[in-house]
């Protein structure tokens, strides 16, 4: 029974009384109709779920609807096989003895129907891959060598029965077991046994009499033997008390994913593990059967992925050892190794106790010292994919792409591989030809940045005596859990969080701003609604027009005819710059798909930004300071520190608790400021015409012009919205009564906002029209310049009844806000007026730390470090102006769309606009 009709809230419901065994009967009528209220249903959607989840029959609901356990089994590895799922190894004792079916068959029948039907090695999930490399030794080349070799063959070959396996391997390779993995064993017939050696059949006997043994205790050589012949199979075992290691990824094979739920769970932990947390705390906190989590840890070790870090060390066992484990009354006694395991034994390394230096070849290596460190917090710094792609390709060194692969597939590099990754960083020449200078300019800043988050304990004073490890994590992989895990791991594991700049809308899904977050407070910030509100904060910007998806654009709108190169936004996508002469054409075409953003970017006679190169853009890292004397020979962008709409930005926004870099662009055209809000937008015969309010005829759009859009667009289906162009500003609810607040993670409530203002102290936003909003310009005065603080609610009078000790804090609340009001008056020197400041105007402003440029990483170091940006008072303010910030972008959102658009914040949904949206 598919239940693909089913939500993901009711899927889980329903996949809940599965495990619960909860028969017809027992179901409450909701989760009968998700079935289709019939029995018959239900019994087909347990089975169907139970060998989908590989599930075990005695255990399980299943037993009672699939009555035959081995027709079930039989299902679940075919299944299994055509889905190219991993061998179910939590079931290696009916695989092996029930169905005479080791991992090794499996495999290999798997790779022969996928040579058989001539599919690519590329159909092959990462997981299900590496597991026949790892046991077939077949890897992409050895698939392409086999492939070529069965198409040279005659069609007669081929006509013979299962020719193809005479291609492929006859026992599996050489495969590492560990000396703690126990042997089980598996299904032998005499007939098996007249060809085995005695030493083996004695191991044989030795397995049925005293039951599984450990590898360890057996001879290597017997041991691989008998793995190779299929006689044994072995098992990893996970306490609920271990930790793991994940070293960087060897032998990991990126082909694709496949999404059935033992990779997705097998990729959620890849994020999650860290060598601090046992198995039963990360089951608690991902809140997942600790049984799950097992299995997953044992796939990872089994792979070769991962290291469990509290093994039984292998050193020789001495008779004082048995004397002192009798008399200390030990339950457990020390395991005597075969000597065979202790000839191979790896010599120790000698490392300091104090700082955590892993050799990720043995696992014992992790010293008692190492806990010293304990279960301190960490910084994590966040990345996205675009920096594992410059590593890859930018081939910048072989141990380099190691990493990369695991920065990309498991989304963390852990502080104890960060000193090897440095090491790799070091090793790039700085200097390259053509493209492969960007590759290295964002491993030059990644590598700085990192040097600098980590261990330094003059960012945190005295708040950290050692400072702080660091953690790097790609947003995409830690994204993928739900919004409540991963807030829990965040809270648990790290102090502080750091973003790169600039990061995509796509990497962030939260729905609430994060506390102690460094970097864009909502994904909304990473939208074009972010640049289109700060425009209208200052009042200052480049030409500008949102299109709302489904849109026709008849001509070149007047704003951007004396540009001769735009840039083009479409939703979720880069930026791309275009010559205004093909706008039309790519952007008619762009608006079938999705909403799109036009900028003016380069003007007809502008010799600042030629052949596509972004010369005429300069970042201004922030916070900026004040204080110092304004150089008129300085370089340019420590002059545009001074510019008005910088100032303004880092005062309406509160730049100086957070850090990253202002962007101000030089188009070459100086846009005339328009003093007053007189001129509206309406529709012409002809397309966009601005026509003054005391010429207007009227406020209706004739009958015969309907057909024609706001602003030369033309709708490619019938429109929703009324034609009716309104000059009067709507009056839109209040932003409590549309949507809640932004809260943190201890859902504690941010600073209350007065509700008739944006948290800049402005009125609220409201729309011009139904489908269309012009945000007009407004000229910067050396009076607007000094720094403005947010909007506070207004304190109602005291009454008649209250008490003494309320009008004390009341008055002690006032002194303490007009204090810090002077404090950053005094720190603002006097505002500067250069004529060619006319030319530059904000584009962009992101919050992070910056990693294309390594010039401006480091400028970004020096004003963490010169702020005290860390500083425990310096991140609770910072975290209350993320909040302001998130909430008045939302109301300016909700100010900019059609009449009646409510916004309803969900993760990974971004508002697209409903009308046209101006500058």
């Amino acid at each position: 029974m598919q239940a693909a009709h089913l939500t993901e809230q009711e899927q889980e419901e329903i996949e809940q009384f599965v495990l619960q065994k909860c028969e017809w009967e027992q179901l409450p009528e909701r989760a009968r109709k998700c079935v289709g209220s019939t029995e018959k249903n239900w019994r087909a959607y347990v089975v169907k779920y139970s060998i989908d989840h590989q599930l075990r029959w005695r255990t399980g609901l299943v037993k009672l609807y699939a009555v035959n356990e081995r027709s079930y089994y039989e299902d679940l590895v075919r299944w299994s096989r055509e889905h190219f799922m991993l061998y179910p190894y939590h079931l290696s004792d009916i695989m092996t003895k029930m169905l005479q079916t080791s991992a090794f068959k499996y495999y290999l029948d798997m790779m022969h129907d996928v040579m058989k039907s001539e599919r690519s090695y590329d159909s092959l999930p990462n997981f299900t891959a590496s597991d026949c490399v790892r046991l077939l030794g077949i890897g992409r080349n050895q698939f392409i060598d086999t492939m070529n070799a069965l198409r040279a063959k005659s069609w007669l070959w081929k006509k013979r029965r299962n020719a193809l396996y005479e291609l492929l391997p006859t026992r599996p390779i050489f495969s590492e077991i560990e000396h703690w993995w126990v042997i089980h064993l598996g299904y032998v017939t005499e007939e098996d046994v007249r060809t085995v050696s005695k030493q083996e059949l004695a191991a044989v006997n030795m397995i049925i009499e005293t039951g599984p043994k450990k590898a360890g205790q057996m001879d290597k050589a017997i041991v691989q033997e008998l793995f190779a012949k299929g006689f044994v199979y072995t098992d990893v075992p996970v306490a609920d008390d271990d930790c793991i290691i994940i070293p960087p990824l060897e032998g990991f094979v990126m082909n694709r994913v496949l999404g059935d739920y033992f990779e997705n769970l097998l990729y959620k932990l890849f994020i999650s593990i860290d060598e601090q947390t046992t198995i039963q705390q990360l089951a608690n906190i991902l809140q997942i059967d600790i049984r799950m989590v097992k299995q997953a840890i044992s796939m990872y070790i089994r792979l070769g992925f991962a290291k469990k870090r509290n093994v039984e060390e292998l050193a020789p066992t001495t008779i004082e050892d048995d004397r002192l484990s009798i008399m200390s009354n030990e339950m457990v006694k020390k395991t005597r190794w075969h000597s065979s395991w202790l000839e191979d034994m790896p010599a120790r390394p000698v490392s300091s106790p104090l700082v955590s230096r892993p050799d990720f070849r043995d696992s014992n290596s992790f010293t008692v010292g190492d806990t010293e460190l304990g279960h301190a917090k960490r910084i994590a710094f966040m990345f996205d994919s675009s920096i594992t792609a410059y590593l890859m390709m930018g081939n910048l060194g072989v141990g380099l792409k190691t990493h990369a692969v695991t920065m990309f597939e498991r989304g963390k590099l852990g502080d104890e591989t960060l000193d090897t990754f440095l090491g790799e960083l070091e090793l790039i020449n700085p200097e390259a030809e053509g493209e492969a200078q960007t590759y290295v300019d964002h491993a030059l800043a990644l590598k700085h940045t990192l040097q600098f988050l980590r261990y330094n304990k003059e960012i945190h004073g005295s708040e950290a005596e050692n400072g702080y490890g660091v953690d790097a994590i790609r947003c995409e992989r830690i994204n993928s859990l739900d919004e409540n895990t991963k807030l829990r791991l965040l809270d648990k594991n790290y102090h502080l969080i750091v973003c790169m700049a600039p990061i995509t809308q796509e990497s962030q899904n939260s729905t609430r701003v994060i506390p102690r977050y460094f970097g864009p407070p909502m994904p909304e910030v990473g939208s074009v609604w972010f640049p289109l509100y700060l425009y209208d904060m200052v009042g200052s910007g480049p030409p500008t027009i949102l299109y709302p998806k489904g849109s026709r654009v008849t001509s070149l709108p007047k704003v951007l005819r004396k540009y001769s190169k735009v840039q083009l936004i479409s939703w979720n996508h880069e930026p791309m710059v275009t010559s205004a002469q093909y706008l039309l054409l790519t952007l008619n075409d762009a608006l079938t798909t999705s909403p799109v953003c036009v900028q003016a970017y380069a003007c007809h006679n502008n010799n600042n930004n030629n052949n596509n190169t972004n010369s005429n853009i300069i970042h201004i890292p922030f916070p900026v300071d004040f204080t110092e004397p304004y150089k008129s020979n300085a370089p340019l962008a420590k002059r545009l520190e001074r510019h008005p709409a910088v100032i303004q930005l880092q005062t309406r926004l509160e730049l100086q608790h957070s850090f990253g870099y202002i962007s101000m662009i030089n188009t070459g055209h100086v846009p005339k400021p328009k003093t007053e809000r007189s001129e509206t937008l309406v529709c012409g015969e002809t397309g966009l015409e601005w026509v003054p309010k005391r010429t207007r005829k009227t406020d209706y759009i004739p009958h015969h012009d309907q057909s024609l859009g706001i602003d030369g667009i033309m709708p490619t289906t019938p429109t929703t919205f009324s034609p009716l162009v309104n000059v009067n500003p709507v009056k839109l609810a209040t932003p409590l009564q549309r949507r809640p607040q932004f809260y943190n993670i201890m859902d504690e409530p941010l600073s209350s906002r007065d509700d008739n203002n944006d948290f800049d102290g402005h009125p609220p936003h409201h729309a011009v029209a139904d489908t269309t909003a012009t945000l007009l310009p407004t000229p910067l005065t050396p009076a607007t310049l000094l720094p403005t603080h947010p909007a506070e609610p207004t304190a109602t009078p005291p009454t008649e009844n209250a008490t003494d000790n309320e009008k004390e804090k009341e008055t002690e609340s006032e002194k303490e806000k007009e204090k810090e009001e002077e404090k950053e008056k005094e720190t603002v020197t006097e505002a500067v007026e250069e004529d060619w400041f006319e030319e530059w105007v904000p584009l962009n402003v992101h919050f992070g730390m910056p990693l294309f440029d390594t010039t401006l990483a480091l400028r970004v170091c020096d004003k963490i470090a010169h702020h005290s940006l860390f500083s425990e008072a310096t991140v609770q303010h910072h975290n209350r102006c993320s909040g302001r910030l998130a909430n008045g972008l939302l109301d300016f959102i909700e100010a900019h769309q059609a009449v009646g658009f409510k916004y309803v914040v969900e993760p990974g949904v971004l508002p697209s606009p409903t009308r046209t949206v101006t500058f």
